[in-house]
């Protein structure tokens, strides 16, 4: 396969990923990852066929450009997911993405919530926010710290996406466009209730509308109802941002993956099993919840029980 084959059947492998269930962001990542790729063939003159080589060089490409080693090695796995399609599709007979070339996964330093923190998030009502709003707020933040939905997840949610009888909400379109349904606390359903019921989201809404969202115009003013558009991705991680700066005095706040982190770290606290926050967190496997949530959250609480056991030994 040549360049020119190359890009020929990116548009072919692209547009049959949603057919095969792919999400949009999931096909917007392969679609992100293959032009990358493409782009960097384009820059030479040669039209040869693709080989390993040109991997390594793109990787290296990538790296000298300052981008991440996790999201150049995400790079590669589309890429080489690609390549397998290709494989299957007779295009092309050898994948040259080698999986020894792929980087390997740095660790992460996550931006935690203690528990006492989270404690505030979900009790104290921060003062210096907007009035109108605030109700619609505090429903999202607690929503995000009890359910432990993603951003795009609670973006997307509808009223009718909400069980008030049975205390549960459904995450229609789930990572992986994965459908699952979510603890919906007490506290959390009666502040939505309130929400829902202050008028900050449009009276002529229907229950097939976005749940949350704000009645700005393109100036950042309120059309007093008339539009209704959900929140953006930047739009939530700047409001949880200032919500829970001001409820717990953490500088800058917090990003809003952080709240599922908080979450799964107060029902770790609570004793809930790991099966059950593996299905509530939408992953495939337990192994994947340890690996990504139970080993960092828990680095803390280890060592405080490991100085509390040999500080109580030695009766310091």
């Amino acid at each position: 396969m040549n360049k020119t084959e190359y890009n020929e059947a990116h548009k072919l492998y692209v547009a049959a990923l949603p057919s095969s269930k792919k999400s949009a962001h999931t096909v917007k990542s392969y679609d992100l990852a293959l032009r990358k790729f493409g782009e960097y063939l384009n820059s030479f003159e040669q039209n040869g066929d693709i080989l390993p080589i040109n991997v390594v060089g793109f990787r290296t490409a990538l790296y000298n450009t300052g981008i991440k080693s996790n999201t150049v090695k995400q790079y590669l796995i589309n890429l080489h997911a690609f390549f397998e399609w290709a494989i299957r599709m007779k295009k092309i007979k050898e994948n040259p993405v080698q999986l020894e070339e792929i980087p390997k996964q740095e660790l992460i330093t996550y931006d935690l919530l203690s528990l006492p923190q989270i404690q505030a998030a979900l009790t104290v009502t921060p003062k210096g926010i907007f009035s109108k709003t605030a109700c619609r707020n505090r429903a999202i933040i607690v929503l995000l710290l009890q359910s432990g939905v993603r951003n795009a997840e609670l973006r997307s949610l509808k009223p009718s996406d909400l069980d008030f009888e049975r205390c549960t909400i459904t995450v229609s379109h789930g990572k992986g466009d994965k459908r699952r349904e979510v603890a919906f606390p007490a506290l959390s359903r009666q502040l939505v209730k309130e929400y829902l019921e202050s008028g900050v989201r449009p009276a002529h809404l229907t229950d097939d509308d976005w749940l949350f969202g704000t009645d700005a115009d393109e100036r950042g003013h309120s059309t007093n109802g008339r539009v209704w558009h959900r929140f953006s991705s930047n739009g939530l991680l700047s409001m949880a941002r200032r919500y829970i700066a001001r409820c717990t005095g953490k500088e800058n706040g917090v990003k809003v993956h952080s709240l599922r982190h908080a979450a799964t770290a107060l029902w770790d606290d609570l004793g809930v099993p790991i099966r059950t926050v593996q299905q509530a967190l939408g992953h495939a496997s337990v192994s994947l919840t340890e690996k990504t949530y139970t080993y960092v959250l828990r680095k803390e609480k280890n060592a405080e029980l490991i100085n509390n056991v040999l500080d109580g030994a030695l009766g310091v």
